[in-house]
C-alpha cells in the first residue's frame, strides 16, 4: 500500500510540474485553490468519522487518555483488530484528503513562484 501511495505521489508531482509549464499563473492559483477546497470537502467528513470510531474503540477498551486526539495513530496498535479494521478505511480516505490539500498548496505556491520570478 505504501508503494502505491509513493507512486501516486510521484505521478501527482509530475502532473503538477507539467501543469506549471502550460497553465498561466492565474490558472495555477485557481487550480490550487480548488484542490485545497476539494481536499477539505473530501477529507474532513471521513476524518470526523475516523476520530469518532477511534474514540469509541478507546473508550470501549478503557484506553482513553487526555489529549489522545493529538497523536491518534499511536493508539492503532492498542485497540482490537475488529475496531481497527472498521476505522482504517476512514483513516485512509481522510489522509488522501490531506494529501490533496497539500498538493493544492504546492500548486498555488508554484503559481506564486512563477508570478514572482516571471520578470
Amino acid at each position: 500500500m505504501r508503494e502505491l501511495l509513493l507512486v501516486l505521489g510521484i505521478v501527482a508531482l509530475l502532473v503538477v510540474g507539467g501543469l506549471a509549464i502550460f497553465l498561466p499563473v492565474r490558472g495555477l492559483m485557481e487550480l490550487g485553490a480548488w484542490m485545497v477546497g476539494g481536499g477539505f470537502a473530501f477529507g474532513v467528513p471521513p476524518a470526523i468519522v475516523y476520530h469518532a470510531k477511534l474514540y469509541r474503540a478507546l473508550v470501549g477498551a478503557h484506553l482513553m487518555e487526555p489529549g489522545w486526539y493529538w497523536r491518534p495513530t499511536s493508539y492503532h496498535g492498542k485497540i482490537d483488530a475488529t475496531a481497527y479494521r472498521a476505522m482504517r478505511p476512514w483513516f485512509m480516505i481522510g489522509g488522501a484528503g490531506f494529501l490533496i490539500i497539500v498538493l493544492g498548496i504546492l500548486v498555488m505556491l508554484t503559481g506564486m513562484g512563477r508570478a514572482l520570478f516571471a520578470g
